[in-house]
């Protein structure tokens, strides 16, 4: 229980922060994913324990409900403080379908890398779904938040290079390896824990 609340806690910490060099309100929804991402994990590997294994289809559909938990809290965040004086940070036209897909980019990416290393997969398939899958929401932020008035670079794929820069890879590195110090993403972690038990 102690671990569960500790990575809980840690993730929203590693959320928030990836989220500071932006405007308040990404910080705190950084914070909300992170949490949220963490429940996820915890809830994949209390699955996998459980059945012995991690099948694909409870992987995604566990991304999906984390991916919509974020969207409703997260929308429900920027709603309370729609009449507050904050920077606003280019809102997506398209707020719950922009936020429930990047979210399901990013959660999948690390749910499929979980289940990889509890399956002892190899290196570049654990790779792919760390970073490749997760960084395809950097396309559908810059394709989402790119107008050619903003502040962000004039381009659509300068702009997806700088959503991976300030945005994607920050967060992967800071909950990833949050997730990796809880011993998610290292090889017989699992297997320590009990004999430690």
């Amino acid at each position: 229980m102690n671990r569960a609340v500790g990575f809980i806690l840690a993730g929203m910490a590693a959320g928030f922060v990836s989220g500071i060099s932006s405007p308040l309100v990404l910080g705190v929804r950084g914070a909300i994913f992170g949490g949220a991402l963490a429940i996820g994990m915890l809830v994949c590997e209390i699955r996998r324990e459980a059945k012995g294994y991690l099948s694909d289809g409870v992987t995604l559909i566990a991304a999906a409900v984390v991916a919509l938990a974020v969207s409703l809290l997260a929308g429900g965040w920027e709603y309370m403080i729609r009449d507050m004086d904050i920077v606003e940070f280019g809102p997506p036209k398209v707020p719950f379908v922009y936020t429930f897909l990047t979210g399901f980019l990013i959660a999948s990416g690390m749910f499929l890398c979980y289940r990889s290393y509890s399956l002892g997969q190899g290196r570049r398939l654990k790779a792919l779904f760390f970073w490749g899958i997760p960084s395809l929401s950097a396309i559908l932020r810059a394709v989402t938040f790119y107008s050619p008035d903003s502040e962000l670079p004039r381009s659509v794929p300068v702009t997806a290079i700088f959503c991976l820069g300030v945005g994607v890879f920050p967060f992967l590195l800071l909950w990833g390896g949050t997730a990796w110090l809880f011993g998610f993403f290292r090889k017989g972690a699992h297997e320590e824990r009990q004999q430690g038990n």
